[in-house]
């Protein structure tokens, strides 16, 4: 059992590691921010770990939040599609994903939306973070995974980020919040990662 889980743990550091090098030269990315395929990449890494989500089958939906207003819009929108490239070449721990878009009106319409979609992980583009923490965690036997796209900003509600640390970029993870909703993430993720108590 722990050959299964620190290979695969492997292959997501060298993963993260390939992808860092390959959008630093080819991204533009200002301060700090890290780019969206990197950042889209660690992110469907980590949530395949999660112990709920991997015990599933079938095809997993990944819900973009985005706005109106020209950053979450934007954000939203590059996440996405960043998403929708990756699943066509990878899946998420064992499974295959579908991108659905949620545009950010208001808290109960997007509740109602990502219930629809049955999405299991919910990412928050730049600038709607205040929502996250009013997303139900749990949606019948499934328990979401939210994401917010800057790790600083995981306090807020959301279980995972991702920051720049130097010139690498790190997944954060929210531990209180992720214990608080019944996720569980491996150890050997966690020890990558930042972690938020």
């Amino acid at each position: 059992m722990q050959r299964r889980t620190t290979a695969p743990l492997i292959w997501f550091g060298c993963l993260a590691a390939l992808l860092l090098m390959f959008v630093s030269v080819s991204s533009s990315a200002a301060g700090n921010e890290v780019p969206v395929a990197l950042r889209a990449a660690i992110i469907m890494k980590a949530t395949g770990y999660e112990r709920g989500f991997a015990g599933r089958s079938g095809t997993a939906v990944v819900a973009v939040v985005l706005g109106s207003s020209d950053n979450a819009k934007a954000d939203g929108a590059a996440v996405a599609a960043a998403l929708e490239s990756l699943f066509k070449k990878t899946k998420m721990g064992n499974r295959s994903g579908k991108v659905v878009r949620i545009e950010h009106v208001s808290q109960s319409e997007t509740n109602s939306k990502l219930s629809e979609a049955k999405a299991e992980l919910v990412y928050v583009a730049d600038g709607l973070e205040g929502i996250a923490s009013d997303i139900p965690a749990k949606d019948g036997s499934v328990r979401r995974i939210v994401a917010c796209s800057d790790g600083s900003k995981v306090k807020g509600g959301c279980v995972l980020g991702v920051e720049r640390s130097g010139e690498k970029s790190r997944l954060v993870v929210n531990l209180a919040r992720a214990n608080s909703v019944g996720l569980r993430f491996p150890p050997e993720l966690l020890g990558l990662a930042r972690v938020v108590r």
